[in-house]
């Protein structure tokens, strides 16, 4: 991984590249940064939204994970695999960009504890899914519930 770090520092197109990249990214985003800064959004009703947001994306996925429903939970489950190899290869090089800005080597160790706890997260995700599968009917009604009892968002 040295290699990569090193290359990084003393390639002449690095630094352009990754201005390239954060402009394309201002690029690509300008219109919400922009309403962003001049829209503030109100703390209350965003977090309200938030959680119903969350909540509704829950009751979706359980609906469409519903037992008896082998080819979507797979496909969850092959997803969320796929989520996971790309979240941890944008860990290790997001930290080798900071390596090599910060002229600082992090032990191979450091990347494997990213790597683990993304890894776990995942997992830990899947069973919280897996968990309310195995009380389908009862976890339903407790996010219909919850969903009804949070006030609308303004």
């Amino acid at each position: 991984m040295n290699w990569v770090i090193e290359w990084l520092r003393i390639h002449p197109v690095a630094y352009p590249a990754i201005l390239f990249v954060l402009a394309c990214l201002v690029s690509i985003y300008g219109p919400n940064i922009k309403r962003f800064i001049h829209e503030w959004p109100r703390a209350g009703s965003t977090l309200r939204s938030m959680a119903r947001n969350s909540i509704a994306n829950r009751l979706s996925l359980l609906k469409d994970l519903q037992p008896g429903n082998t080819y979507s939970l797979v496909f969850y489950l092959a997803s969320q695999f796929v989520s996971s190899v790309v979240n941890a290869t944008v860990l290790a090089v997001g930290l080798s960009i900071v390596a090599a800005v910060l002229h600082k080597n992090f032990a191979f160790t450091t990347y494997l504890a990213l790597i683990a706890g993304n890894f776990t997260a995942r997992c830990n995700e899947i069973r919280r899914v897996l968990v309310e599968l195995g009380h389908y009917q009862e976890s339903i009604a407790e996010l219909e519930k919850r969903l009804t009892s949070l006030p609308e968002a303004k």
